[in-house]
C-alpha cells in the first residue's frame, strides 16, 4: 500500500509478526502529522489473517529470506524510478529482520539514506555491520527494557527472529562482538519523558502517532539535512 504524498523521497514501513497495520498505521499518522510529505509504502511481508494466532511469521524464517528479497528489489526500484531521492526503511520487532536481510543484500550504490529499528526481535548478538554498511547516515535503534512481555519473555520461549532465546535487541540493545563497537548506530532506550510521545515503554505503544510526529520524523529529517552538508 503506498501513500504517495507530494514530495521527493520514500519511507517504507515494515511491521511485525501477525501485523494488521496497527503499528504502522499510526506511523503513518504520526509522519503525516509531523509535515512529512514523502511517499509511505507499507511493505507486507507477513502470512496474513489466517497466521494472525499462531508463531508462523516467527518461525518460518524461509519466508523471512524470501520476502526480504522481494525487499531488496522493491528498494533497488525505488532508486530506479527516482534516482536520487531519500530512502528510509522504519521496521518495528521482526520486521527489523527482514529489514536487516534486505539491506545485506544490496549494492553499495544502492545503499539507503537511512533505517530506524524499533523494538527489534532479533537477537542482541545479531550483527549489524553489513546493515549499517548500506545505510548512509546510519540506524536509530530503539529499544525498551519494559518491553519484557514481546521480547523478554516472548523471545525467551519462543526465540528471537534469527532463532536465538533470550531477551531481544529491542529490550536489551544490540551488543557488538568484543574488541568491536558499531559506527553509525543511535541507540534510543526508553526514558520516562517519551510518555507523553504515547509510547509507554512496551511493545505495542511504539506506534503511537505521536511518537512517530516527534522522534522518527525528526530522525528523518535530521538524517536528510546530513546528506545535503
Amino acid at each position: 500500500m503506498i501513500d504517495r504524498g507530494t514530495n521527493q523521497g520514500t519511507i517504507f514501513l515494515v511491521g511485525g509478526i501477525n501485523d494488521a497495520g496497527f503499528i504502522t498505521g499510526g506511523w503513518k499518522l504520526g509522519l503525516r502529522w509531523a509535515g512529512l510529505t514523502h511517499r509511505l509504502v507499507h511493505f507486507r511481508w507477513q502470512h496474513g489473517r489466517w497466521a494472525l494466532f499462531t508463531l508462523h511469521d516467527l518461525w518460518n524464517t524461509r519466508r523471512h529470506r524470501q520476502k526480504a528479497a522481494e525487499f531488496a528489489d522493491l528498494i533497488r526500484a525505488c532508486h530506479r524510478e527516482h534516482p536520487g531521492e531519500p530512502i528510509h526503511v522504519l521496521a518495528h520487532s521482526a520486521g527489523t529482520a527482514i529489514a536487516s536481510y534486505a539491506l545485506e543484500a544490496l549494492a553499495p550504490e544502492e545503499s539507503v539514506t537511512s533505517a530506524v529499528f524499533v523494538g527489534s526481535g532479533l537477537s542482541p548478538q545479531y550483527d549489524l555491520t553489513p546493515v549499517l554498511a548500506r545505510c548512509r547516515k546510519g540506524i536509530l535503534a530503539v529499544d525498551s527494557p519494559y518491553d519484557f512481555v514481546f521480547l523478554g519473555i516472548g523471545t525467551t520461549l519462543f526465540g528471537s527472529c534469527d532463532r536465538q532465546f533470550g531477551s531481544a535487541a529491542g529490550r536489551v540493545g544490540f551488543v557488538p562482538a568484543a574488541g568491536h563497537e558499531y559506527a553509525h548506530l543511535v541507540r534510543l532506550p526508553w526514558r520516562r519523558e517519551l510518555l507523553w510521545q504515547g509510547w509507554h515503554g512496551g511493545h505495542l505503544s511504539q506506534g503511537h502517532p505521536r511518537f512517530a510526529r516527534l522522534t522518527l520524523a525528526k530522525w528523518i529529517r535530521e538524517a536528510e539535512h546530513g546528506e545535503q552538508e
